[in-house]
């Protein structure tokens, strides 16, 4: 998403009661380290920068994948 739009919508996903939990992985093509630092503020689960090593997001989705089945078991 340009223009850092991409963490507007993290910002309004955790800011919503029934998303703040939701595991959140984040892809960006930033090369700023204040951009990945932000993503982690504002409470993403995991920052990955392009291109992307496929075993480095196989790895977070299996990673994140549990912590969403933890979400939603707690969530009923």
């Amino acid at each position: 998403m340009p223009d850092n739009r991409g963490l507007e919508v993290l910002s309004a996903t955790r800011a919503h009661e029934a998303c703040a939990g939701v595991p959140t992985l984040v892809v960006t093509s930033s090369l700023y380290d204040q951009n990945v630092a932000q993503s982690y503020q504002l409470g993403a689960s995991a920052v990955l920068s392009k291109p992307l090593p496929r075993a480095s997001l196989r790895m977070e989705l299996v990673r994140i994948g549990s912590h969403l089945k933890a979400w939603i078991t707690a969530a009923g």
